[in-house]
């Protein structure tokens, strides 16, 4: 039984909070794409990614920022992973006298090395005009209004960066809803997390993903020929991860509850040349038939399978349950937390996980995964499902990186040593800039179990 949750019950920095508030809103010192092994070579986009920043770095040496070219590199065990650093940032941005409002996740956006687009506008001080150099804050107390032309207090703003104004107070909150176009182009962010061009490669070359999201697939180790279930695919980047890994051999259900998202996934598909993956809207927690017909045998070919849910039991081989969550691992977050909204999940996620025991062949890999830190939806949901499905065991979630210490005390109560040596938990730690200097360690939040169904 796990112990019963109180306010702040299970998450990865139980013993101070406020730690876990400070992580969020931290931004990773690396950003990862994964180069999709379909159609590119991962040594081509290399240096792609190279002349890309050593062109940034001379034009912003021109414009008098000196600036040593971000590093940039190949994973050693993953060549479809390629990383890059940061702009050093050992002195303060300066802050200007004009002054953009934007949302929380415009905010968050901008310290990603994205520039400002109309939507996450809010405000804009009278008199701002194209052209002006402006400072970037973000209102994190969702104090401020649409077309706001006041300064916020420092309480309830923090800055993001620095950058040009492209369009004036009348462009950006007209009254016909104009919402199209860069607001600010963002010329430095406080991260120090460099802002790609848009036409940095050819569409289908590569997708920025999290360094755990690929470990996730790997995880997963799908072999060519086998058939798969996403059961939580949207937006594919994990998906078309899978597809590549097998070479467009075999089959992949891709199921999401919404028809924008499955929508955009197949449009990712497309792009990356994916031809192997035949998407659903629908609801997985109903995706296995309560009744298996007579003579439903054929539901193991790939026409039976395109047809789509619900599927008979014991159909796929191996099954990604990325599973939706509070997302507490997601950085850099500016919002606040909802701990109403995060003790919502665990429920969700087991009648998820039990459809997808029923849906596992004998003998098949389950894996679960989610990007938040909370003991209640990760080791939480481990115990349970071993407490409940005899027919799983849980095996070593490789290739292994890093689990935090941090999780200890509170797993310890939850999972044996030699189950929590099984699991993987990326949550660095919050104290030590040295140790987090890695990309393997400073990272988001994620979790990852692979269970084996017994036959």
């Amino acid at each position: 039984m796990l112990p019963a949750p109180s306010e702040n019950r299970g998450l990865s920095f139980e013993d101070d909070f406020s730690k876990l508030l400070v992580w969020r809103r931290r931004t990773p010192k690396f950003t990862t794409f994964r180069v999709n092994s379909l159609t590119t070579n991962p040594v081509h986009f290399l240096e792609i990614l190279k002349q890309s920043l050593a062109k940034l770095a001379e034009d912003r040496s021109q414009a008098g920022t000196i600036s040593a070219i971000p590093p940039v590199w190949q994973h050693p065990k993953f060549p479809e992973a390629v990383a890059f650093g940061c702009w050093d940032r050992s002195e303060d941005l300066p802050r200007h006298d004009s002054e953009v409002i934007v949302d929380r996740a415009c905010g968050a956006a901008v310290l990603r090395g994205a520039h400002v687009f109309v939507p996450g506008v809010i405000g804009l001080l009278p008199g701002a005009r194209e052209g002006d150099i402006v400072s970037i804050y973000a209102d994190i107390c969702g104090v401020s209004k649409r077309g706001w032309t006041q300064k916020l207090n420092e309480k309830s703003r923090m800055f993001v960066g620095n950058g040009v104004l492209l369009m004036d107070r009348k462009q950006i909150f007209c009254e016909n809803g104009f919402s199209r176009g860069i607001a600010v182009l963002v010329t430095d962010n406080e991260s120090g997390c460099p802002s790609l061009p848009e036409n940095l490669f050819e569409p289908g070359m590569a997708i920025m993903q999290n360094l755990p999201s690929i470990v996730c697939g790997r995880v997963v180790d799908p072999q060519p020929g086998e058939i798969i279930l996403d059961m939580c695919a949207a937006p594919g980047n994990k998906t078309t991860h899978l597809s590549a890994l097998m070479n467009n051999e075999g089959a992949i259900i891709a199921l999401d509850r919404s028809a924008s998202r499955i929508s955009k996934l197949r449009q990712v598909c497309l792009e990356m040349s994916v031809r192997n993956v035949a998407a659903f809207v629908f609801d997985s927690v109903k995706a296995v038939k309560i009744e298996q017909a007579s003579g439903s045998d054929d539901d193991c070919n790939h026409s039976s399978l395109e047809r789509g849910p619900p599927f008979s039991p014991c159909l796929f081989d191996r099954i990604l349950l990325d599973a939706p969550c509070s997302g507490l691992g997601q950085r850099p977050k500016l919002e606040e937390i909802d701990m109403k909204h995060v003790a919502s999940f665990p429920p969700l996620q087991k009648k998820l996980f039990k459809t997808a025991v029923s849906l596992l062949k004998p003998g098949g890999i389950l894996v679960y995964s989610t990007c938040t830190v909370t003991v209640e939806e990760n080791e939480g949901v481990v115990r349970w499902a071993l407490d409940h499905f005899s027919s799983l065991t849980l095996l070593p979630a490789e290739p292994r990186f890093f689990n935090s210490a941090l999780n200890k005390s509170a797993s310890s109560n939850i999972l044996s040593s030699t189950e929590l040596s099984c699991i993987q938990k990326f949550v660095p730690s919050v104290d030590t800039d040295e140790e987090n200097n890695h990309c393997e360690r400073d990272t988001i939040g994620f979790f990852i179990a692979r269970f084996q169904k017994q036959t």
